[in-house]
């Protein structure tokens, strides 16, 4: 062995840089629906909506009953679970209208942070009032490092 050429050094630099932007589309509920006032609201697809709404999008194939039932009494500040009979069902809230004193204080006080309901608009035939925009910034640099050493004839030793 002469110990001309007997270590290799290689580095690179690689930028890898990507934006992209995309959209998601929800159907939010309405502030009456947040105040637990589901009266003249029909299910859809993918939410429930004011029927109004829905008739003014044509939307009747998708129209669903949305009565609500009550699961549960209340008394003070605890829930407790109906038991049913076999053949019986759950009462109905009257005028589809949760009561205030069934309303979590806490989860109430929390809505401020859910995002506001638009306009109305048809997303794939699907009813929708909330547009979320999206975007994606990546600046990804990838460093590859080589260094391979012949410590003798039959040894080497390589690092990467």
């Amino acid at each position: 062995m002469t110990g001309a050429m007997r270590s290799f050094f290689f580095f690179a630099l690689e930028p890898r840089y990507y934006y992209d932007g995309t959209q998601g589309t929800l159907l939010l509920p309405i502030p009456e629906m947040l105040r637990g006032d589901f009266s003249n609201v029909v299910a859809v697809n993918g939410g429930y909506a004011p029927r109004a709404v829905a008739e003014k999008f044509a939307l009747q194939t998708q129209v669903r009953d949305a009565t609500l039932y009550n699961q549960y009494t209340v008394s003070g500040q605890q829930f407790s679970r109906i038991t049913l009979a076999a053949s019986a069902s759950y009462p109905v809230f009257p005028n589809n209208v949760i009561p205030q004193n069934m309303l979590d204080p806490t989860s109430v006080s929390l809505l401020q942070y859910v995002p506001k309901a638009g306009e109305y608009f048809l997303d794939g035939g699907n009813l929708r009032n909330y547009v979320i925009p999206s975007f994606i910034k990546n600046l990804e640099k990838r460093m590859t490092l080589r260094l391979d050493h012949q410590l003798a004839d039959s040894r080497r030793s390589r690092t990467r």
